[in-house]
């Protein structure tokens, strides 16, 4: 059995520090990273999901001081908050699903109460065709919340674990040597 590596380095080059770090475009107050350089990073991260831990080095033309630590605070606040957001996601998406659970199984009753009743008041083909007719509907009825409550939120638990993994990911920062 292949074992996950413990750590994966993923390497990003970039023009240069104030463009990644992407004070301009927007207005909060947080450390935000350019969307383009999230992209990559969870791009590349995918690559290596199995990892354990990651390790990412950002490599600049010019790196001044102090800069290191505000790329790391940017970093791990982007994806903190990530983080929280898949969170969140799968709270509300187990909301829906025990909300539409509700609602299934009451149709569910109320489709098996109407097809037991069609039985009773006659036979036939028509009516055996209408009796399962609402039978099977009324488990289609209940296909949605099943899928939400045992599967929709696994992916998204995924992306959790891997937007965790990098929000605690070791950064670098380090400057391009030219020659």
């Amino acid at each position: 059995m292949k074992e996950a590596p413990v750590e994966s380095t993923l390497k990003l080059e970039v023009r240069s520090v104030r463009q990644l770090l992407d004070h301009e475009s927007t207005p909060l107050i947080e450390p935000r990273i350019h969307p383009d350089v999230a992209e990559v990073l969870w791009t590349d991260a995918l690559q290596h999901a199995s990892s354990q831990q990651f390790r990412i080095e950002i490599i600049a033309p010019v790196v001044e001081a102090g800069q290191e630590e505000e790329v790391k605070n940017a970093v791990r606040y982007h994806y903190a908050w990530e983080t929280e957001k898949a969170s969140e996601e799968i709270e509300e998406t187990l909301r829906d699903g025990r909300k539409s659970l509700v609602v299934g199984l009451i149709v569910v009753s109320l489709l098996l109460a109407l097809a037991e009743a069609i039985l009773v008041f006659g036979s036939g083909r028509f009516l055996t065709a209408i009796s399962e007719s609402l039978i099977i509907f009324a488990w289609v009825a209940i296909w949605s919340p099943a899928e939400l409550l045992l599967y929709a939120h696994i992916p998204i638990r995924r992306r959790r674990k891997l937007a965790q993994k990098l929000s605690e990911a070791k950064v670098t920062l380090s400057a391009s040597i030219t020659r």
